[in-house]
């Protein structure tokens, strides 16, 4: 869709790489049908995608050939693809995990903003903020890694960018904006690696 979503981490990874890349955004527009959204942007060009790939949904990576659905196998693939997928067993396992507890976290948030009626923004924040949960865990990660350091740059795995880099930093990144959107504190406050992470990751020069 034409919003940052799932895509938007997943086109950061090949303006990263410097690689050139043609979008197709798909319009949800707001109407007065039953749910209030006319889809039919997507809906009416679906069924011919669909004849090629009966997987096909949104979002989706082509690449010549090759048609690549699901968002992690979407990472996954550009991870390989870009070489930012770890340098070996060790750090892609690692990569693969951490593309599994971020889609965790996205999920949560999306309960969260789908939700009929809703809960204050602070009240999703001290939940999601609560030891044991999803950025308690992504926080000890790095601070496990780096034990205390306080690195120029940070990454989630081995010396450089990758996959799962991209997806943390979105959902932090959406997080910051929801808390800003609300006037509440960001939920990174609490966590200094996180909160380094998401600075430093930002100013990479793939990034800005």
């Amino acid at each position: 869709w034409n919003i940052r979503g799932l895509a938007a981490a997943i086109r950061m990874m090949v303006m990263y790489r410097g690689v050139p890349l043609k979008e197709d955004n798909y319009d949800c527009v707001e109407n007065a049908t039953k749910d209030g959204f006319d889809r039919s942007d997507w809906f009416n060009k679906k069924p011919e995608f669909k004849a090629k790939h009966p997987l096909m949904n949104l979002p989706y990576v082509m690449d010549g050939d090759m048609v690549v659905v699901q968002t992690n196998a979407c990472f996954t693939y550009l991870g390989r693809r870009l070489n930012l997928l770890g340098k070996n067993d060790l750090e892609l396992c690692q990569c693969e995990q951490l593309l599994c507890e971020i889609m965790d976290i996205r999920n949560q948030l999306i309960d969260y903003v789908y939700a009929e009626p809703r809960k204050s923004a602070a009240d999703w924040f001290k939940a999601a903020c609560a030891p044991g949960r999803g950025l308690d865990k992504l926080n000890q990660w790095l601070e496990k890694k780096y034990e205390g350091a306080s690195p120029e740059t940070i990454f989630f795995v081995g010396d450089e960018a990758s996959a799962p880099d991209f997806h943390i930093w979105e959902i932090l990144d959406q997080l910051c904006a929801m808390a800003k959107f609300y006037n509440t504190d960001s939920p990174l406050t609490s966590f200094n690696k996180l909160s380094a992470f998401h600075r430093l990751f930002r100013e990479l020069p793939g990034n800005k």
